[in-house]
């Protein structure tokens, strides 16, 4: 594995030509689920410099140069993304073949630092790696470990904070329209109330 910030492949001149908008069918997705991190990285990073106002080639480049070994650009593309399109980072869904990647780097960035800096980097990694797979409490408990000033760490609390919000509410609604299990009981005319909960969908 390279060292954080180590340089990423170079682009050839191909990865340079204007890219369609970038999609979940995307070549460079089936590269990262199939373990094609150089392929991917190449991709990515071309969709990068060709379209930088999408969101999923900031994610994908995200994965892959964690994979490939540059925590540093790992972490800028996850801020970033984050940032500009929380949006997309919440709806994201991840394939089984990325899911298994972006665990086996939660997996690797969970385990002992050689230093403070490194550490923090990597619970950092980790956290945004637990947010591109919606799992909100498990990046919760790695954030609130990490010394405060971080800017990225700043970046996470607020997206977390957003992505969220609400969700005691939504449980109190859903909670509201849970039927009653009970027996119906009998209007003032005798006939029995319907057992009705309405619809709600999150």
């Amino acid at each position: 594995r390279a060292r954080a910030g180590a340089g990423v492949v170079a682009v050839s001149i191909d990865h340079l030509l204007q890219y369609p908008a970038p999609t979940l069918d995307d070549p460079g997705w089936d590269f990262l689920g199939e373990g094609e991190t150089v392929k991917a990285l190449g991709r990515f990073t071309g969709q990068k410099m060709t379209r930088p106002g999408d969101a999923l080639p900031l994610i994908g480049y995200g994965v892959a140069a964690g994979l490939y070994g540059d925590d540093d650009a790992a972490l800028q593309s996850f801020r970033d993304v984050m940032r500009a399109h929380p949006q997309v980072v919440r709806r994201f869904e991840a394939s089984e073949g990325v899911e298994q990647r972006i665990r086996e780097l939660i997996d690797q960035y969970s385990e002992p630092a050689e230093d403070a800096d490194d550490a923090q980097r990597a619970s950092l990694l980790a956290a945004s790696l637990h947010c591109l797979l919606h799992e909100y409490d498990a990046a919760r408990r790695i954030i609130g470990e990490l010394d405060e000033g971080d800017f990225t760490l700043q970046v996470l609390v607020d997206f977390i904070a957003a992505a969220t919000a609400g969700e005691g509410e939504a449980d109190d609604a859903a909670d509201e329209t849970e039927p009653d299990s009970s027996e119906p009981e009998e209007d003032d005319g005798g006939a029995p109330r319907p057992l009705i909960a309405p619809g709600w969908k999150r």
